[in-house]
């Protein structure tokens, strides 16, 4: 599923990082959707050197292409 796709793509750009796995849930944000959705949380802000994570644009950059591919990957099994 989508939510699958995300993750293995995040595990692909943050090699080495823990996972808080995949958890459903009816979360206000994603609760009634028509369409297939997903709430991703990138970072638990626990230190200091989690806003140095955060702070990094280079990590903010791949860490979007990583949904983005996630994502596609997603939509192009559906396709089929």
């Amino acid at each position: 599923g989508c939510d699958g796709s995300l993750q293995r793509q995040m595990r692909e750009v943050a090699p080495g990082r823990g996972t808080r796995g995949v958890r459903r849930s009816p979360f206000f944000v994603v609760r009634g959707a028509v369409r297939p959705a997903a709430l991703v949380e990138m970072v638990v802000v626990t230190g200091a050197s989690d806003g140095t994570r955060l702070a990094s644009a280079e990590r903010r950059v791949r860490w979007g292409l990583a949904l983005v591919t996630g994502i596609l990957n997603y939509r192009r099994q559906e396709v089929r």
